[in-house]
């Protein structure tokens, strides 16, 4: 073996080094059209902004469920601020009253209380005296609002637009309250192929069931855990540099005598065919300015204890359970 894998493999991450993670939310996420009446303009004329909320299911599966369902029939467009006041230690706009419009509401949801802290712009059911009453009413928080935390479950966070939940007109309601004009999910679209120049690119993957496809230039491909959960990625090319960044987890590896196929954490799957036309640079990031170590397809699988691997005439598995470093 030309290189010690202990150089490029570790049982642990590299306490000293980011963990490079994200993913495409934009199936949880719910984009809310509101009035501001408050700054209605010397025209008449009332703005309409928008609010984007990121829906947090891993917290209360069962109200972001439930909040979508509303969501994408359409039930919350018209809905005014209904309840916007101050509790004494900050600001609450409250919103979703559907009673109000007859709208027949079967049924609560059970509590989904979680540790997250009422930070301002969290999005939170609302309740009566039993904790397990919320139906369709919800509430953002204008302030951090530490007394509220566990008391009531949050499903939601404002990413963008907050600004405009603290120009919705005070009251309970208001003469004249702001509204929902319209809240729709963002549509989730899954990448086709992507094609590339004929320069040298830089092309890293986020996409979901997506085929990275070159053309003539020497293209570096950075795969990581910047790739959605849950996905996979083909890389289709003529060669280049494959780029995998300090702590990247390898969940399993799978290696032909011309491709591999590498498994991240959170299911996300990279094919690199024609792998044998590669330089594999493992610890570097691109997007950081971090060097990394280069080697060859020999290399690699030899590093995942994959000998001969030119030779295989079917596939074989690599050591896992492996971070980069």
């Amino acid at each position: 073996m030309s290189i010690d894998k202990s150089l490029v493999l570790s049982k642990s991450p590299d306490p000293n080094k980011i963990i490079l993670k994200s993913f495409d939310n934009s199936k949880n996420t719910a984009l809310m059209s509101v009035t501001q009446v408050a700054k209605t303009t010397s025209e008449g004329v009332v703005p309409v902004e928008i609010v984007t909320i990121e829906l947090l299911p891993d917290e209360a599966p069962n109200h972001v469920s439930e909040i979508k369902k509303l969501i994408n029939g359409g039930y919350y467009n018209g809905i005014i601020f209904h309840r916007v006041m101050d509790l004494g230690d900050g600001y609450i706009a409250q919103t979703g009253d559907l009673i109000s419009v007859g709208f027949k509401i079967e049924g609560t949801i059970k509590a989904e209380f979680s540790s997250l802290p009422f930070d301002r712009g969290t999005v939170a059911m609302a309740r009566a005296s039993d904790p397990d009453s919320a139906t369709t009413q919800f509430f953002f928080t204008m302030d951090s609002i530490p007394r509220l935390n566990g008391e009531y479950t949050i499903f939601g966070k404002v990413t963008d637009g907050m600004s405009f939940i603290d120009l919705i007109e005070r009251g309970s309601p208001s003469a004249t309250p702001d509204k929902i004009v319209s809240m729709a999910m963002m549509i989730f679209e899954q990448s086709g192929t992507l094609n590339y120049s004929k320069l040298d690119d830089i092309i890293i993957g986020t996409g979901s069931n997506s085929t990275l496809r070159g053309l003539n230039g020497s293209d570096l491909y950075l795969i990581s855990n910047l790739q959605a959960e849950n996905s996979s990625i083909s890389i289709v090319d003529s060669g280049g540099i494959i780029q995998i960044p300090d702590n990247t987890y390898i969940d399993n590896i799978l290696f032909t005598s011309d491709a591999i196929r590498f498994t991240f954490s959170e299911n996300r799957e990279v094919t690199i065919n024609n792998a044998d036309k590669y330089i594999y640079n493992l610890g570097g990031n691109i997007t950081a300015g971090d060097q990394g170590t280069n080697i060859t397809f020999l290399e690699m699988a030899e590093i995942f204890e994959i000998n001969d691997v030119l030779s295989i005439s079917g596939s074989e598995i690599g050591i896992a359970d492996m971070y980069i470093i």
